[in-house]
């Protein structure tokens, strides 16, 4: 399962808050910004540590997904290459 931390909380979905129980925006909650991937496509990024980085697409990897349910979580290494990715799930369901 792909985390990030965000004021010393860990987060599994960044389309819920830290409390897990609100809707938010990414971009908004947690400093995802809108990333170009190629051939047309979008996704919402987030740097890490180390140069890593995280990529929020929807589940055909083209567009940036409007709900979690639609979303695919990517992380990759400092050179571009995916270490691992997942479909979100709601938190609540883990």
């Amino acid at each position: 399962m792909i985390t990030f931390i965000h004021h010393d909380m860990a987060i599994h979905n960044p389309f819920l808050s830290d409390c897990g129980r609100l809707f938010v925006d990414p971009r908004e909650a947690y400093g995802f910004e809108e990333y170009h991937t190629g051939g047309g496509c979008m996704a919402l990024r987030l740097q890490q540590p180390e140069g890593r980085y995280i990529l929020l697409t929807d589940k055909d990897g083209c567009r940036i997904p409007d709900h979690w349910e639609d979303a695919l979580i990517g992380l990759y290494d400092k050179d571009g290459e995916m270490i691992e990715f997942n479909e979100l799930t709601d938190e609540a369901e883990q």
